[in-house]
């Protein structure tokens, strides 16, 4: 897992949802599955993509589970 845990996003992509929405295509998970593991249903899933209503916590499981490289997660998030 990338070192983001330790620092808080100041910046998040405004199209988070279409960004984590096409990594999950190309990885072959649904809403439902990435919901199940954010302990949410594949509805709510579907309502964070749509609206970019991700939290912090979220989006570090997204991450984790998309698999995305340091490299990646930063072309996304922005740091102080």
């Amino acid at each position: 897992m990338p070192r983001i845990a330790e620092l808080k996003p100041n910046y998040m992509a405004a199209d988070i949802g279409v960004i984590i929405s096409g990594y999950m295509k190309k990885r072959k998970i649904t809403p439902k599955e990435m919901g199940s593991r954010l302990g949410i249903s594949r509805q709510a899933m579907n309502y964070k993509i749509e609206h970019n209503s991700f939290e912090y916590k979220d989006i570090i499981v997204i991450f984790h589970e998309l698999e995305l490289t340091d490299e990646e997660i930063l072309r996304y998030v922005r740091y102080k």
